[in-house]
């Protein structure tokens, strides 16, 4: 399940959320984006909408996202 997750995020996923925000970092199932704080909700927003689409070759995959804004990586929930 991991690497079909991992198969998920960054192919499908990272590269959809690439092409409009910054990803900085990936872990495991995780996308990170470094943006202006002004700019946050809206990146969140795309990146919750974008993560919880399945991917084309498995349409009625369950997906769920959650995120959270901080400062830090470390103060991510």
């Amino acid at each position: 399940m991991q690497a079909t997750a991992r198969d998920i995020t960054l192919v499908e996923h990272g590269n959809r959320i690439a092409a409009a925000w910054p990803v900085v970092l990936v872990v495991h199932d995780e996308i990170v984006c470094s943006v202006p704080e002004d700019d946050a909700e809206r990146c969140l927003s795309h990146m919750q909408q974008v993560m919880e689409t399945p991917p084309s070759w498995c349409a009625d995959l369950p997906l769920a996202a959650e995120g959270d804004i901080a400062s830090s990586y470390g103060e991510a929930k």
